[in-house]
């Protein structure tokens, strides 16, 4: 093999653009965080220190404490409280 060819194997191959399904915005104020996320389908499952939600994309994690929801309108989710990670499956 010569090395242009080893060359244009090792080139990536171009991906196409694909939009993201959700939009997540965080404000952080002081020790507390207020994270707004449209796109949602579903919120899975619920608790203080816990969010799951569930978006076309996939599922979206929030880890923390003294979390609140407010399920807002356009499929969109407010969270309030100290936010210590937020996953993406």
């Amino acid at each position: 093999m010569t090395s242009k060819e080893k060359e244009r194997n090792n080139v990536l191959p171009k991906k196409a653009f694909t939009p993201s399904p959700f939009h997540l915005e965080i404000i952080r104020i002081k020790k507390n965080s207020r994270v707004v996320v449209s796109g949602i389908i579903s919120v899975s499952e619920f608790s203080e220190n816990a969010v799951h939600l569930i978006s076309h994309g996939g599922r979206i994690s929030f880890m923390g404490s003294s979390l609140t929801i407010t399920v807002l309108e356009n499929k969109t989710v407010e969270i309030i409280g100290k936010v210590d990670s937020i996953g993406f499956e």
